[in-house]
């Protein structure tokens, strides 16, 4: 549960036994100490959010604000119940993905044949593996989870493309059209990875590629999340020949179920345990 993530991580610190603090939502989880850890008393870099968080209680002193302990709570909760889902939503069209363009999928596993065939792939060799980023990438364009961002508002009268935007307008990203648009992507209905690759095969970030949307309020969870689809796409592509089942009449519909996020409809594949190089 996210209780016990949020206090684990909390766990060595020591609690202010002089602040007189009663109220529960600015109480520590019963059995965690706050302030004596090493996470948070050696280190001047907080190692996680959480840390941080910590970190930020202890400079405000007894005055700790919004930053109490059930705010911390929803945080972590947002962090992993929102990554998790969106990442999951992206993990599975990544595969299906991979079997119905089988050129791409021989592209991604030659080079992790070539990174590390002995070992196991990890966030380091990230940059040893271009083609293999810019297939999630491209999975991420092409099919747009999340088709609407998260609205935003103005705080002061604006002026975009010549049209004018009252103060506190409500503004709904429409990130499916911005990922789709013809004058910004060739071809924007293809799976192409070769896209996010310049000349020289090394990944390009494309100004118009937001599916975490963009600015100072973008999703704080596009690391989490770009490390998580990094390593599960890896470590299955490695191990596995992904394909789809024999005998089908036609391919699996890329036709999304349509909701808050874009869902691929049902679909079986079939895992081939590789052979090692």
């Amino acid at each position: 549960t996210t209780d016990s993530v949020v206090s684990m991580t909390l766990r060595r610190n020591r609690e202010d036994s002089t602040s007189g603090r009663t109220n529960q939502e600015n109480s520590p989880p019963a059995g965690v100490d706050e302030g004596s850890s090493e996470s948070t008393s050696s280190q001047k870099v907080p190692l996680h959010i959480v840390d941080a968080y910590v970190k930020e209680r202890q400079t405000r002193g007894h005055n700790t604000g919004s930053f109490t302990y059930e705010q911390l709570h929803h945080v972590a909760a947002d962090l992993f119940g929102a990554g998790t889902e969106t990442t999951l939503t992206t993990l599975k069209w990544h595969l299906l993905n991979m079997a119905l363009f089988p050129e791409a999928q021989t592209e991604v596993q030659r080079e992790l044949d070539e990174c590390d065939p002995a070992g196991e792939v990890t966030l380091g060799h990230a940059h040893l593996l271009p083609y293999t980023q810019a297939s999630i990438l491209e999975t991420q364009r092409l099919r747009s989870i999340l088709p609407l961002g998260i609205p935003h508002g103005t705080t002061q009268e604006v002026t975009i493309e010549g049209y004018s935007v009252p103060k506190g307008t409500m503004l709904l990203p429409l990130l499916w059209q911005v990922h789709h648009d013809p004058d910004t992507w060739s071809s924007p209905d293809l799976y192409h990875p070769q896209r996010f690759l310049d000349d020289q095969g090394n990944v390009i970030r494309h100004p118009a590629f937001m599916p975490f949307q963009t600015g100072r309020r973008m999703c704080i969870g596009d690391e989490f999340a770009k490390m998580i689809l990094f390593i599960f796409a890896t470590k299955i592509l490695q191990r596995f020949r992904v394909g789809l089942e024999e005998g089908l009449k036609e391919d699996p519909s890329q036709d999304p179920v349509s909701g808050i996020s874009l869902c691929p409809r049902p679909f079986k594949l079939v895992f081939t345990p590789r052979v090692a190089p």
